[in-house]
């Protein structure tokens, strides 16, 4: 039963059944099986199925709220028997802004896996938004975010933080600075940015507008992948943490130039729900996050 009812708030959830199916590693008629089975057993229809996608009906909605309920309180079983077995062994579901998780924590959880080989890390990239939104309906056991914001349901915890640096074309008249350059220097650029509603692109831009540097935008994207790809074949100049960059500038393809006057860089920490303290995966995890943040 404690699988048909994740199913049914997986489904919920991604208002899909091919999606709800790519979770549970099932096929989708065998997902349909499972909520036609749900349906046939409490007597009422749960989902309406439309070509917009899956939506739980006010009896689906009831269901939901209790199965996530009945999910939650087993998981807490479960951290709670592994507790009195100390015993470090289970699935971390964790999310991360796609600058912090593609760039700075692979060695982190390599380290974690090769210390503690019955632990299964499922990590995700999202924004920063979509963390504290799946941190707070319990989706996400810990997730990393940059600038943490204020939430009354999480508690956040610092981890260290990135150097912001501008990254140019091999050929641009900075890539030879010596040392770190004036905000001023950038005056008269096309600059290619982090999205302005993301958190780091916010602070950028803010940071800019205060020492009278207006940026002059050729595109927004909301990933620092993309961004470098711009930077590379000379659409502008951009702003990124400093690690996002290693192996652009250890090719050749980037050059990195950092800046002076104020605090250039952004804050990294790791959040969790206030009401579920960190079981003995994700306390495992953090540890290994905080040895690494301890040597930097």
């Amino acid at each position: 039963m404690l699988t048909s009812f994740k199913i049914f708030a997986d489904l919920v959830d991604r208002a899909s059944f091919s999606r709800a199916a790519e979770e549970n590693h099932l096929t989708r008629s065998a997902v349909s099986q499972r909520i036609k089975h749900l349906e046939e057993m409490l007597c009422c229809r749960l989902v309406s199925r439309s070509r917009a996608g899956a939506t739980p009906t006010k009896a689906g909605e009831a269901l939901y709220r209790a199965c996530r309920d009945v999910l939650f309180r087993y998981e807490e079983l479960l951290r709670e028997l592994d507790e009195l077995g100390q015993k470090v062994a289970g699935r971390l579901r964790l999310g991360a802004v796609t600058s912090v998780g593609l760039h700075e924590l692979s060695p982190h959880v390599k380290r974690c896996l090769e210390r503690y080989p019955a632990v299964d890390v499922a990590l995700q990239y999202l924004t920063s938004q979509e963390i504290y939104r799946r941190v707070t309906e319990r989706d996400l056991d810990l997730g990393i975010v940059a600038f943490p914001s204020p939430n009354a349901t999480v508690v956040t915890m610092p981890l260290h933080r990135d150097e912001l640096v501008v990254i140019v074309p091999p050929g641009h008249r900075l890539a030879s600075s010596r040392g770190a350059i004036a905000p001023a220097r950038l005056r008269g650029e096309l600059f290619v940015a982090f999205d302005p509603e993301l958190p780091t692109g916010h602070f950028i831009e803010q940071r800019l507008r205060h020492v009278d540097v207006r940026m002059q935008v050729v595109h927004h994207f909301d990933n620092v992948e993309t961004i470098k790809r711009a930077v590379e074949i000379g659409a502008g100049v951009a702003i990124v943490p400093w690690g996002t960059a290693d192996q652009e500038v250890g090719a050749g393809t980037l050059a990195r130039v950092r800046l002076k006057g104020g605090d250039w860089t952004r804050p990294i920490a790791v959040i969790h729900r206030k009401d579920r303290p960190p079981g003995p995966v994700a306390r495992a995890f953090i540890s290994v996050l905080g040895e690494s943040a301890s040597t930097n």
